[in-house]
């Protein structure tokens, strides 16, 4: 009988929390919930370097981004690229 293994690959437990992110069309909530998770073990294990805010190319059709950039982030005020009921603060990418 095999030991059940003990550790997780931090780097491989990010990939698949970011494609989930990216795909899903489940509830926020379910997606926060993984974005918890998969931030307590990124800062825990010193592995976290910040996030970036999906675009509407990168959700599934008919999903809400995280983020909406007219031109370029720069060139976009910040009240446009987060407009109340029109983003969706989970749909982010870790790095």
């Amino acid at each position: 009988m095999s030991k059940a293994r003990k550790t997780i690959n931090v780097g491989e437990l990010k990939v698949l929390v970011n494609e989930f992110l990216k795909t899903s069309t489940c509830s926020q909530d379910r997606r926060q919930g993984y974005i918890d998770v998969l931030q307590h073990m990124l800062h825990s294990t010193k592995n976290y370097h910040g996030f970036q805010y999906l675009y509407q190319d990168n959700v599934p059709l008919g999903q809400l981004p995280g983020i909406i950039v007219h031109g370029t982030v720069e060139n976009t005020p910040h009240e446009e690229r987060f407009p109340y009921g029109k983003v969706d603060p989970t749909r982010v990418y870790f790095y």
